[in-house]
């Protein structure tokens, strides 16, 4: 919104330009009026017009500016003007040439190269748009602007007849680059941008081609919708892709807050986006994305749609949540070519699809009814797909089940499943997928259902979190379950061309009697606006009926077994059909002769040359398996602690071509199983308690025996053992074994004695613990009470932490949206594939509303630990938070499982926790009245790793445990201080670390480097002896010693001081004395007893100036004060220590004064004199 504003804040400077409108006597703009670069052009520039019509406005009849053809390098805003209306327009056109606008920007990201602001009645016609920049400070982001002010909007204004490229110079940034682009500023409805047409455009290389958009609040809320836009004979992405390589969505035509809008007769050739790195939060490519819209959207081509990145992010063809209480008709459009690469592992719990053709959901503002007739949507790839997809989804959730209605439409989902993952909602492809479990929503006859590959399913319902998911793999069953779809069809259908998105009716199809759909009111035309038949066809291309299409079917089965076969692929001439689940096959076909052939892999290629007659056909046929040869793999699992006795229920996986089920050992260890020979695959076998053993083999035919597969004990010993010297004490420190010990993260004493929660929470509403470990984090844990609830979805997040060890919010490891939550109990969520966290982490969870976050009382024995448990109100704009700085200390019940390898280390400290004022958006507590005690299986985990015992050792008796003087055991700590180090013999000594595992199973023992014990050195005695310049000794001198220890004292009447027990090193010495000037010698190096003789000169009291003055200052030394009497006035004096720091400066203008002295420092000081006529006299005085 902050840009928005900026756009709209460059706007009036363009006003003074031109002189003020009330002051202009001239009459408005009529006729025809040139731009160009002659001087018989009325206007040498569109700045120039643009500015003349503001201020002139326009007269009856209207006025057309022809612009000569050229390029004009400048970016125009035409404010409002007088005179506009639907007789009097003001139209700006290409006179007989191309014209183009290539002005350049700034650094900032909205510049825009026209803009209609507030406007009524202009046309640009012909008039192309070419980004002028060819760096970020200066490129022009988008083509377009229509806006307007809070109570005037821009109306009936078309732009027409051009082309929009953007995104000037190399590798240009265009996640917020758009051809044209509707802004609205609305805070009446007088503020909307009604009834603008926008036709013929040709839009190239933005991150979004089209964005119409009415004035919506914070998460999309409606304040005030548009009405009767146009967006019409459009293409995008013919030349150059749109779409970027930024993490952020990529768009063709954007929708939002539209009421009567029109969209139809576009192309939109491609849509491709490709993010450098995974987004944080889900985006995607969309052909068309309507948020809250009204109107119809009919005959465009959407032909190619990719998403090519990491993350859980969608393609989708059309996505659309219609305006409430309104509704949406999409007819005669064709879809194809949309995917997504294979680069993110969805979760087994999430109910996404990741590829769709059509995608019906209810979003904010929407929930209105959805119409859908004679479309055509095909969904292929030639690489399997990883994800859910399916042709249309309606889809359910907690926001709403908007009404769809489906009539006439040609569903088709080729798309093969890699079945790669496993999906607790199904992963695989549909033709269409229903949301809702339950009747009421939908109302669906005279379709087309078809997917290819005997993996897909055809319809599935239910696909909500929740609910219980029924699929369809016939017409028949969806029939008879739900009533719908009695006159539908599933069948194949021959198109001119999908791969380039021509979805045209071919072959027999054209022809085909079974395609017939039934009259819709109001769709007379097919997407070419061909007539439609009195019973028209099926899907956007009108069919034309022939009696002379007769139907081909029959059965394959396996010739050895007679059973029947999935996923034939059939060809029959031009027609391509696959096998059911059932082994049957279907496909209309004109009478004649034909080569019928099938093709499935492990099978013998068949051929057959058949007749087909004018009536409908049979033809069954038996397909003989290719052989294949087999191994029977054997061998034995044993552990490394009991050799020869094999461990019982081992498991074994062997993955090549595919991956098998896990084969298990029995009593004695052994394990068998028949794989294909002559293939290569890789093996892992585990068994509880010893670590995993991986390998490969490649089986000959007939028995192969792997032998006797050993695991090693799962005692690891302790890593990284350290010993090293610290005062008076050696320190040893060591890592925990990896891989670690498997255990619960938490802080909670699992008893609930309130909640807490943001009131007006969001989804960015953050709540969750810290754990400063190096971890591998596998599964998170949670507890939320009904406060506020329910709570059916929540979203679980970890972030990773800083250098300081406190949560960074922009460094978001792991995001799962959508996650099922049950309040009152735990829940959990295990991570699709581990994460490994080794600067520790931040688990954390949200909602919308109130979170009602359970946590405990923060007493012992689970005491409150400052900096550990955290909050924010929003984590994409705010810090975390720690609860004791808004003035809660108790611990969240959010606790993570996983591998701990101890403390993770920072380079900063972690700072001080204090308390702090509270924010506006501040947790709100509840407190229950009677507290809940809880249970959780991390609290029975398996404690594998108890302990450790520390030893010390001579180097010699490494291998003599018996020699070695146990020094601490059972402790849970990786840290032990040796305090007895002084009083050790001198010599070499080691440090030994064993780790103790349940059942008193002992590791191996860690060996620390070696450390070395000296003799104690004979002390060292420093004698300092000081006299005056003539060798007589002075007492009472002050004599410090120091380099970090400091040694003080003060020479007796011999003028001697002794310091004893000196530390080596390099010190510095200071002494003074009363009455003599200070003596400071540097980097003594003292390494053994030493006398040294200091010699101080009697300080001088008073010097004589150059024209006889007497400066003079007393008593010297001095106690509480000192005076300074002159022979002239001092205008400034300044005290200097003998280190050059200032102490003291005033400007007495006087000859006579006193300076007081009494917080000063015992020592020498420097007086510095200036006189009025600018003399300067330095002086030493003492300061006892």
């Amino acid at each position: 919104m902050a840009k928005r504003i900026l756009l709209l804040l460059i706007i009036p400077m363009l006003l003074t330009l031109s002189p003020a409108l009330s002051q202009d006597t001239r009459t408005g703009l009529s006729g025809n009026l040139t731009i160009g670069p002659e001087t018989t052009d009325d206007y040498a520039t569109f700045t120039a017009a643009v500015n003349d019509l503001i201020a002139s406005g326009v007269a009856e009849g209207g006025v057309t500016f022809l612009v000569t053809p050229g390029t004009y390098p400048e970016r125009i805003t035409l404010n409002t003007f007088t005179g506009a209306s639907e007789s009097s327009q003001v139209i700006f056109q290409a006179d007989g040439g191309e014209v183009t606008l290539n002005g350049t920007g700034t650094s900032g990201t909205l510049d825009a190269m026209v803009i209609l602001n507030g406007v009524s009645w202009v046309t640009f016609d012909g008039i192309n748009i070419l980004d002028g920049g060819t760096t970020a400070s200066d490129r022009v982001e988008i083509g377009y602007v229509i806006t307007g002010t809070a109570t005037q909007g821009s109306n009936y204004n078309t732009i027409k007849n051009a082309s929009i490229m953007m995104g000037g110079g190399e590798n240009p940034e265009l996640r917020n680059a758009r051809g044209v682009s509707f802004i609205s500023n609305a805070t009446q409805a007088s503020g909307s941008n009604n009834f603008n047409t926008l036709h013929n455009l040709t839009i190239d290389r933005v991150g979004w081609g089209v964005r119409v958009a009415g004035k919506t609040a914070l998460f999309g809320a409606i304040q005030f919708a548009d009405e009767g836009n146009v967006v019409s004979g459009c293409t995008f992405g013919s030349n150059v892709r749109i779409g970027h390589n930024e993490a952020s969505s990529a768009i063709g035509i954007q929708i939002q807050a539209q009421k009567n809008i029109r969209v139809f007769d576009n192309i939109i050739d491609s849509v491709f986006s490709t993010p450098a790195a995974s987004p944080a939060l889900p985006v995607g490519s969309r052909g068309i994305s309507v948020d809250a819209g009204a109107g119809e959207i009919f005959n465009n081509q959407i032909n190619y749609v990719r998403y090519q990145g990491a993350g859980a992010s969608s393609a989708i063809g059309i996505r659309i949540t219609v305006l409430e209480e309104d509704t949406m008709k999409i007819y005669n459009n064709f879809i194809s070519n949309v995917s997504k690469s294979n680069e993110y592992v969805p979760p087994s719990f999430d109910n996404s699809m990741y590829v769709m053709g059509i995608w019906s959901f209810a979003g904010t503002g929407g929930g209105g009814s959805l119409e859908l007739y004679h479309n055509t949507v095909v969904l292929d790839h030639e690489v399997a797909c990883d994800f859910p997809s399916a042709a249309i989804y309606a889809s359910a959730s907690s926001s709403g089940i908007p009404p769809v209605i489906m009539y006439n439409n040609i569903m088709i989902n080729n798309l093969t499943p890699s079945l790669n993952y496993d999906n607790n909602h199904g992963n695989t492809s549909f033709a269409f997928v229903e949301g809702n479990p339950n009747p009421g929503t939908l109302e669906s006859n005279n379709n087309l259902f078809y997917v290819s590959d005997p993996n897909a399913i055809l319809i599935q319902k239910g696909r909500q979190l929740g609910a219980t998911i029924v699929d369809y793999s016939t017409l028949p069953a969806w029939s008879a379950a739900t009533g719908h779809d009695t006159e539908s069809v599933s069948k194949m259908i021959n198109f001119v061309d999908y791969d380039s998105g021509d979805l045209h009716l071919a072959g027999a199809s054209i022809s085909d009697p079974q395609l017939a759909g039934t009259p819709i009111e109001g769709i007379d035309f097919d997407i070419d606006y061909d007539e439609r038949g009195e019973i028209p066809g099926m899907g956007a291309d009108e069919y034309d009926p022939s009696d002379a299409v007769v139907n081909l079917q029959g059965t394959v089965t396996n010739a050895e077994t007679d059973e029947p076969l999935q996923g034939v692929q059939i060809s029959i001439g031009d027609f391509q059909v696959q096998t059911g689940p059932a082994g049957g096959y279907s496909l209309s076909i004109l009478p004649g002769e034909y080569t019928l052939t099938a093709e499935k892999a492990d099978f013998e290629p068949f051929s057959l040359e058949i007749t087909i007659p004018g009536t409908d056909t049979i033809i069954d046929f038996q397909m003989t398996p290719v052989p294949i040869p087999m191994a029977m793999v054997t061998g034995i699992i044993e552990g490394s602690d009991q050799p020869g006795t094999g461990i019982e229920n081992a498991q074994i996986h062997f993955t090549g071509e595919e991956e098998f089920p896990a084969v298990f050992t029995d009593a004695q260890g052994v394990f068998s199983i028949e794989l294909p020979s002559g293939i290569s695959y890789t093996y892992r076998a585990v068994a509880t308690g010893y670590e995993p053993v991986t390998g490969s083999i490649t089986p000959a035919e007939g028995d192969y025996d792997m032998g006797v597969i050993v695991l090693t004990e799962f005692p690891f010993e302790p890593l990284n053992v350290t010993a090293t010297l610290v005062d008076d004490a050696a320190e040893v420190q060591w890592d925990a074994p990896i891989p670690g010990l498997f255990t619960g993260f938490r802080y909670d004493s699992g008893i609930v004695s309130g909640q807490l929660g943001f009131q007006n929470g969001t989804e960015n509403s953050v709540m969750g613990a810290v754990h400063r470990r190096n971890a591998v984090i596998d599964e998170i844990s949670w507890y939320l009470t009904g406060e506020g609830g329910p709570h059916n979805l929540v979203n679980i997040f970890v972030f990773g932490l800083d250098e300081e060890g406190m949560p960074d919010r922009n460094e978001l490891l792991y995001i799962a949206p959508n996650v099922n939550n049950t309040d009152d109990e735990w829940n959990t969520h295990v991570l699709p594939e581990s994460l490994s966290v080794p600067n520790g982490f931040l688990i954390g969870v949200s909602t919308s509303g109130f979170l009602a976050m359970a946590h405990d009382t923060g007493a012992e024995p689970w005491e409150f630990q400052p900096n550990t448990q955290f909050a924010t109100a929003n984590f994409l704009q705010n810090d975390f938070l720690t609860l004791e700085s808004l003035n809660f200390q108790v611990n969240f019940l959010i606790r993570a499982a996983g591998v701990d390898f101890g403390p993770a280390s920072y380079d900063k400290q972690l700072p001080v926790a204090t308390n702090t004022i509270q924010p506006e958006n501040a947790p709100v507590a509840v407190s229950m009245q009677t507290p809940r005690a809880t249970s959780h299986y991390s609290e029975q985990l398996p404690r594998v790793l108890l302990d450790y015992s520390v030893f010390r050792l001579m180097p010699d008796d490494a291998d003599n445990p018996e020699a070695w003087e146990l020094l601490e055991e059972e402790t849970t700590a990786t840290g032990y201080t040796d305090a007895q180090w002084n009083e050790l013999e001198a010599g070499e000594y080691l440090y030994a670390v064993i780790a103790r595992y349940s059942g008193d199973v002992m590791s191996e023992a860690s060996f620390s480097n070696i450390l070395i014990a000296e003799d104690e050195p004979d002390p060292i005695t420093v004698t300092i002896n000081v006299t005056d310049e003539n060798l007589a000794p002075l007492a009472d001198a002050v004599v410090t010693l120091q380099n970090g220890d400091t040694y003080n004292g003060n020479t007796g009447t011999d003028g001697m001081v002794v310091f004893t027990e000196v530390n080596p090193g390099t010190y510095d010495l200071l002494v003074t004395a009363a009455g003599y000037n200070d003596k400071l010698m540097e980097n003594i190096n003292i390494t053994e007893s030493v006398t040294l003789d200091i010699v101080l000169e009697e300080i001088i009291n008073s010097i004589i100036g150059e024209e006889g003055e007497s400066f003079r200052i007393f008593p010297n030394p001095a106690r509480e004060y000192f005076r300074v009497d002159a022979g002239t006035r001092i205008e400034i004096i300044e005290v200097h220590d003998i280190f050059g720091k200032l102490i003291h400066r005033s400007t007495p203008a006087q000859s006579g004064f006193e300076i007081n002295t009494d917080n000063w420092s015992p020592g020498q000081y420097f007086v510095t004199l200036i006189s009025a006529d600018n003399q300067v006299r330095i002086l030493k005085i003492q300061v006892l």
